[in-house]
């Protein structure tokens, strides 16, 4: 099985080579506290490694997942928010109506219409948890299926990665420990990656 190459958020940026580029990036996040490198698994998707994995993977057929929800990503507006901006990113990509306006005569979700099962406020002063984000998933019109990692064997989450990886009807949201990556929060949700909520 192919490893999926995670994107890695650099620092200020100007005109000089791509490697240069990143490596100053990192160097000058530490110090800020943003634009930390990535630790072993993450490959940084700009790299030469994350081309290849990309490349690997879309000529395996395993990126069809992918591009909905690139030509959906948002940025998270809050540090807290990004089960919030996960959930809006895969809401969009599989085209749910959010049976409102965003904004002017768009209908698209963004972090701050997801309150059904928490009030924003809340979520913005302690994060939210998994349940949260799968009732919110719910509530938003998404037909979800929840899995916890101790109720599921590595071969049923591979089998939920390959279906949806293969497919633009189906997505997944994951809440890893940071700590493996070496990154300050704790926990975060991902629309990619290994399954824990599988939203079609």
């Amino acid at each position: 099985m192919a490893r999926l190459p995670l994107c890695s958020h650099g620092g200020t940026r100007s005109a000089d080579s791509t490697e240069g580029r990143h490596q100053r990036n990192r160097i000058q996040g530490e110090e800020d506290g943003g634009g930390r490198g990535l630790a072993v698994p993450a490959v940084d998707f700009a790299s030469p490694e994350g081309k290849r994995l990309f490349a690997e993977a879309l000529a395996a057929g395993t990126m069809e997942g992918f591009f909905p929800l690139v030509s959906c990503f948002q940025t998270q507006s809050e540090p807290a928010f990004c089960g919030l901006a996960s959930l809006a990113v895969v809401l969009n990509a599989l085209a749910i109506d959010p049976g409102r306006r965003w904004k002017g005569p768009w209908r698209w979700f963004d972090e701050s219409m997801l309150d059904c099962c928490e009030p924003l406020d809340k979520v913005k002063a302690e994060g939210i948890t998994f349940a949260k984000v799968a009732c919110l998933a719910r509530c938003s019109g998404a037909d979800v299926q929840s899995f916890r990692a101790n109720r599921v064997t590595i071969d049923d989450l591979r089998r939920h990665l390959l279906r949806c990886v293969a497919s633009q009807d189906c997505h997944l949201i994951a809440s890893y420990h940071r700590q493996t990556f070496k990154q300050v929060m704790l926990n975060s949700p991902i629309p990619y990656g290994i399954p824990l909520v599988r939203i079609t």
